[in-house]
């Protein structure tokens, strides 16, 4: 390593779950949601090659790795990750910022909003100013209190 210091959107991309994810799971959890971040929902036939892309097999399904067409390497599934999923309701929050503005981005959000509602998944997009404030620190009593009208609307208890 170099010893240079990872700016805060560096740390967000590198790590595997972003911090208002956990804290809105923990928050519904005490609320008595279920709830999981990051879920991974397998996209039908669909893998992706690190040299090719995204490429489509229907040859042994239910695989998880299958040889990308090009290079024969074994790709994995491509996949969605849920922001935060609601299992017992079929819902996810979906915390998005701002690149999510962005045509591109929203053209791949339809897809991928379509896909999930084929498979019965409501997604719930929120922008993630909501919980996180302009130097990208959680906003603990802003998401508190999202959990706890989440817990209302669900008919969850304390």
């Amino acid at each position: 390593m170099n010893g240079r210091v990872l700016t805060q959107s560096e740390t967000r991309h590198a790590s595997l779950y972003r911090p208002e994810q956990l804290i809105l799971v923990d928050f519904l959890g005490k609320f008595n949601v279920q709830a999981e971040a990051e879920k991974e929902i397998q996209i039908d036939g669909m893998y992706h090659c690190e040299l090719h892309g995204d490429f489509e097999s229907n040859f042994l399904n239910s695989k998880i790795l299958q040889p990308c067409p090009s290079c024969k390497i074994l790709a994995s599934y491509k996949k969605y990750l849920l922001d935060v999923f609601l299992p017992e309701k079929n819902i996810e929050i979906a915390i998005n910022g701002k690149i999510h503005d962005r045509k591109g981005i929203q053209r791949k959000d339809s897809r991928r909003k379509a896909y999930l509602e084929s498979k019965g998944i409501i997604s719930i997009p929120f922008p993630s100013s909501m919980f996180l404030d302009t130097r990208n620190r959680p906003r603990y009593d802003t998401i508190e209190s999202f959990a706890h009208l989440i817990a209302i609307l669900l008919g969850a208890s304390e």
